[in-house]
């Protein structure tokens, strides 16, 4: 009997711990969101940096400091209100308002404002020969009664020599120089601020722009490193959680990137936060694209405490921020669900079902889209997305759906190559030399075949050479002409690039070919035949989830012609 007592004693008190400890954190969570603008108002200002004399930086009162989320969309209001008030009369270009990463969201920017419109050279300069220097002609943004634009460059752990030409309408032209001290600012992350480089034999050019270094050694807490054509960090993009799986360019010079894994946020060319996206019951995984025509986004998506992840598309509309489920594969492909076998865990170490994997999507049409599945080792076209979806056709070896209903949708492979296994980034590409019905789909093709939930199928027998999970000789990046008119897909273009399981990318852009190997800690740039123009080795304990190059002209950059 006292033993029992003892029981229900111990029982209670562990339900009463858990309760309060809940109840701590939950409210610790509240406070960081609910601290009032008025609040933040009394406690936020702007002091004189460590970097300069001439510089700027928000200061939170010490009392709030650790209790401030800095995304929430009062403190974003509450320092933009402040910039905007010290904009009251015009500040020149000869002395101009600078200000450090005000919103929390670039840690190395610093934001120029000054009352006159042109065009906006500049280029910065470290002592040191290993790191060349930087140049770009910077965009311009309307604030108050300035223009205000984001100094993008500038090196951690160095000084900074910063040297801006103005050029006016009228022909005038203006110049200043700017000295920054970033000497004690740490790149977030502790990543490599100069990475190896290795040259190829190609004499083409790389393409302009910075390559994007997505959930580098971690999925979560893991920001966004930006580095140039020589391997430099210029650039890092602070996260509150997750990683970002790819920025979006928006048709009003924004940009919209993952910020948690239920969370969106829509970033200005000044670093403000403009719009927050809350997923609601869901959370994103692998990718996610933009309607443009009707202003929203398809997201892969897991519903929160399901037995399956991994297997749905919600769509989040960016004017009113609904979250809808559009499609759910477990209605799509009932019979390779049923047939799947349940691991006792997935690849992150959970139980929850991963019978598909969806880990790319793309748009074939506005109502039509193109999914990669590495569980079946599929890619998937499916049709009506928004009213009725339906399977299109199906692009794997036939032995994969044989005695399925399923069989009849999958395209017949034209000529003698391995179809590919393991599949990332399957990207839809169109040609109007080719006939209707014919394009192009190219991705990375991993060339890893191992599956914790078809473990009787011979990855090996039909999928000849492949590699498993910490071996294998090559990955490729693959371009396919699909012709839906015969119902094939050929092999267009292959090119070997270094063995990476999962955690893979690839990329055309211009005339290029961008490709990321995760496992391997490198990504590459490649011409048109295949011939390596140059590669990027990083350093990680594990890897990281994907790279992709962006100018960002339109945003914080302009074209500029030479």
């Amino acid at each position: 009997m006292i033993n029992i007592v003892l029981l229900v004693i111990v029982i209670v008190a562990l339900v009463v711990f858990l309760f309060l400890t809940g109840k701590k954190i939950y409210e610790s969570v509240q406070n960081k969101k609910m601290i009032s603008m008025n609040a933040l108002d009394a406690m936020i200002s702007f002091i004189l940096s460590d970097i300069s004399d001439e510089v700027y930086q928000v200061d939170i009162d010490e009392d709030i400091n650790n209790e401030v989320d800095t995304f929430s969309d009062n403190y974003q209001t509450v320092v933009d209100n402040k910039i905007r008030d010290l904009m009251i009369e015009p500040y020149s270009f000869e002395e101009p308002l600078l200000v450090i990463d005000p919103y929390n969201t670039n840690t190395t920017a610093i934001n120029i404002y000054f009352e006159d419109e042109g065009t906006l050279e500049y280029t910065v300069h470290v002592d040191d020969e290993s790191i060349p220097d930087y140049t770009n002609t910077l965009s311009q943004k309307k604030v108050e009664n300035n223009y205000g634009s984001s100094i993008i460059g500038l090196v951690a752990g160095y000084e900074n020599e910063v040297h801006v030409t103005l050029k006016l309408e009228d022909g005038t032209v203006k110049e200043n120089d700017f000295v920054f001290n970033m000497t004690n600012i740490k790149n977030l992350g502790n990543v490599s601020t100069s990475l190896e480089v290795e040259e190829g034999n190609s004499i083409s050019s790389l393409e302009d722009g910075l390559y994007a270094v997505l959930g580098h050694d971690k999925n979560y807490n893991a920001d966004i490193y930006l580095y140039d054509n020589n391997g430099i960090l210029r650039s890092e993009l602070n996260l509150e959680d997750y990683r970002a799986d790819r920025i979006i360019f928006t048709d009003d010079d924004s940009i919209i990137y993952s910020s948690n894994d239920d969370e969106l946020v829509k970033v200005n060319a000044l670093g403000n936060i403009e719009k927050t996206y809350y997923l609601g019951n869901y959370e994103m995984h692998h990718d996610y694209i933009y309607d443009e025509e009707n202003e929203r986004l398809l997201i892969l998506a897991s519903k929160k405490k399901s037995e399956t992840i991994e297997d749905m598309i919600i769509s989040l509309n960016l004017k009113d921020g609904t979250v809808k489920e559009i499609i759910d594969m477990k209605d799509l492909l009932p019979e390779m669900y049923e047939n799947a076998y349940p691991a006792e865990e997935n690849a992150y170490g959970g139980s929850e079902f991963d019978w598909v994997h969806l880990n790319s999507i793309d748009f074939i049409d506005e109502d039509s889209i193109v999914v990669s599945s590495r569980e079946l080792s599929s890619v998937i076209a499916i049709d009506n997305i928004y009213d009725n979806p339906t399977l299109r056709y199906i692009l794997s070896v036939p032995e994969m759906y044989e005695g399925t209903s399923y069989s009849d949708l999958v395209y017949q492979k034209n000529g003698d190559f391995t179809s590919s296994i393991g599949q990332h980034s399957v990207v839809y590409e169109e040609d109007d030399s080719l006939p209707e019905g014919s394009y192009y789909l190219y991705m990375y093709n991993n060339n890893y075949g191992e599956s914790a939930t078809l473990p009787d199928f011979d990855f090996a027998t039909y999928f000849p050479g492949v590699g498993s999970y910490s071996e294998g000789e090559n990955s490729y990046y693959y371009k396919y002409l699909v012709n839906e008119n015969d119902k094939t897909f050929t092999l267009v273009k292959e090119i070997p690039v270094d063995y990476s399981s999962i955690v893979s990318s690839s990329q055309e852009l211009g005339n290029n070919i961008i490709t990321s190997s995760g496992l391997s800690h490198l990504y590459a740039e490649y011409d048109q035949d295949g011939d390596l123009i140059r590669k990027f080795k990083y350093t990680s304990k594990k890897f990281a989830y994907r790279v992709f190059k962006y100018d960002f002209n339109d945003f914080w950059f302009e074209e500029t012609t030479a």
